[in-house]
This record gives C-alpha cells, sequence and structure tokens, in this order.
C-alpha cells in the first residue's frame, strides 16, 4: 500500500503559486477545475485579496478604504481585505443574474469560485510597487496609468474565461456576464462611499494615506 500523501506548508504555498500563475496565463483548465473542485473557494478567495492589494499598492483606494486607513492605521488590512471579498461576492452575485435573465442556469457557486481566480489578472497593478522597491527605475504618473489600463482588458478576458468555465454557453454571453462582474464589483465601493457619506456626514474626501510612492 502506498504511504498516505503529506502536505507541509511549502508544498500548499507552491501549490497556490502554481494555480495563481495558471490563472494569470488565462489557462482554461485552472478555472475548470476551480468549477469541479468545490473546496477550491478558500484559494480563489485569496487571490481575490492579493488583487486588492495589489490595487491598493497604486493608491487606488476607495473612499470607505481611505476612512480605514486613516482611522484604523495598519490595523485597516484586515476590513479592507473583508471589502474585497464583499466586491467579489456581489459583482458574482450580480453577474449571476444577468447570466439568468439571459437565459443560462448557471450555478453560484461555479461562478463564484473562477471568478475568484481571474482576479489574478489584477495583480499586475502590483509591478510599479515592485519597481519601486527595488529602486529599478523612476515610478512615472505613466507607468501607473499604463499599468492601470493593462490590467483592466487582462481581468475582463479573464473573468470571459472564468463565466465559460462555469457553464455560460457563448463567447458573447459570457463577455456581458465578465463586464456585469466587474461593473458591479465597481458599484460596491460607490454604494459604500455614498454610505459612507451619509452616516457620517461628510462633505468632502478625506485624505489619502500616504502609500510607498508618494
Amino acid at each position: 500500500m502506498a504511504a498516505p500523501q503529506t502536505y507541509t506548508s511549502a508544498s500548499a504555498l507552491g501549490a497556490f503559486a502554481s494555480e495563481f500563475m495558471e490563472a494569470l496565463a488565462l489557462r482554461r483548465s485552472l478555472y475548470d477545475r476551480a468549477v469541479r473542485d468545490q473546496g477550491s473557494w478558500r484559494r480563489a478567495a485569496v487571490v481575490v485579496i492579493v488583487a486588492a492589494l495589489a490595487a491598493d499598492s497604486l493608491g487606488l483606494y476607495s473612499e470607505c478604504d481611505v476612512f480605514l486607513a486613516v482611522f484604523l492605521g495598519n490595523w485597516s488590512l484586515i476590513p479592507i481585505m473583508s471589502l474585497a471579498l464583499g466586491r467579489w461576492t456581489f459583482g458574482t452575485g450580480a453577474s449571476w443574474l444577468v447570466c439568468r435573465i439571459l437565459g443560462t442556469d448557471v450555478p453560484y457557486g461555479n461562478l463564484l469560485r473562477p471568478a475568484g481566480y481571474a482576479h489574478a489578472a489584477a495583480a499586475v497593478q502590483f509591478l510599479p510597487a515592485l519597481v519601486y522597491w527595488l529602486d529599478l527605475m523612476p515610478v512615472t504618473p505613466a507607468m501607473l496609468s499604463m499599468v492601470r489600463w493593462l490590467a483592466v482588458p487582462w481581468l475582463l478576458a479573464a473573468l470571459t474565461i472564468a463565466a465559460l468555465a462555469a457553464g455560460v454557453a457563448t463567447l458573447p454571453r459570457a463577455g456581458v456576464a465578465a463586464l456585469v462582474l466587474f461593473v458591479a464589483g465597481n458599484l460596491f465601493d460607490v454604494v459604500l462611499d455614498e454610505l459612507l457619506r451619509l452616516l457620517l456626514g461628510l462633505s468632502g474626501t478625506i485624505p489619502a494615506p500616504q502609500d510607498g510612492m508618494g
């Protein structure tokens, strides 16, 4: 009888890194596995969190993120990561609803898991921070803008593949599902910002916290 396979933290981290790179490379097989593996939502959630931290490395703060960073300091990372998970689940819910309207009955969980992995594409926004920390070259506004614009079509392509893997039958419908998920995720921030203003009576914006690239 073969000895039972043992797992270590190093092997688990290596497996996650491999999945992350597959998601980043838009490998359809990874998204198909995410649909089949109901337990993969945990790793997909970590991908979503990493992508959110990458976006914050560019200073892409929402009003709510700024409020948390100013008043909670380093402790703000916990609620900020929770908000990233909220964007993911809310955006997936909106996309799932649109799929049903279009006549495609996709289980919510089957769309949620590959959509989470698709967020790996947004992690490209971490590159300017890496360039800054390694002191490779000056980080210019043009570089930040280029990386932001690169991340958007990459993310939309990944979300489209995720929708196809989840069972959306045609490419046009998968593209619509991807676009809805992307837009709904951004609307999630807008709604939270407005709720924050209403609850706290904020009339202006909170000064953004200083990030590593000034």
